[in-house]
């Protein structure tokens, strides 16, 4: 009997999900080497951010069907020759305007709401969550 109910549980789910909403889902695109200006006035004990000038991503998610989206890509930091991995995502809201949200290889994370026309301003917040700074994100 525990079998037979075992089988007919799965049976009912499968009728279910059969009935549930299709999904639509485009081509994933990519949109390579988008890049910002970037600026800081940070400078921390082990880091100073103030020589990082430009922060270059890729987005890629299903842009037709879909306001989210994946960001990668490198903080450059010229003077100096190095880079922070930047990886996170984004959506686009309902006022046209682009948020995202980085995690960078130092582990800090940049949060930046409402850039309208790709430019504005961004949190940079420590591994408690706690603010530490603000950059500025222009689109190059």
């Amino acid at each position: 009997m525990n079998r037979r109910f075992k089988f007919l549980a799965l049976v009912g789910l499968c009728g279910v999900v059969g009935s549930a909403g299709a999904l639509t889902s485009a081509a994933t695109q990519t949109y390579s080497n988008v890049a910002f200006s970037f600026s800081t006035t940070l400078n921390s004990p082990t880091i100073d951010f103030t020589v990082c000038n430009e922060l270059r991503v890729d987005a890629s998610g299903d842009f037709i069907n879909s306001t989210k989206f994946v960001v990668y890509g490198v903080l450059n930091c010229a003077t100096t020759g190095k880079g922070y991995t930047a990886a996170g995502s984004g959506y686009i809201g309902f006022d046209g305007s682009i948020n995202m949200a980085f995690l960078l290889g130092n582990g800090l994370s940049v949060q930046c709401p409402r850039l309208v026309n790709l430019s504005g301003s961004c949190d940079i917040n420590n591994t408690a969550g706690v603010k530490v700074g603000t950059a500025t994100l222009t689109l190059k």
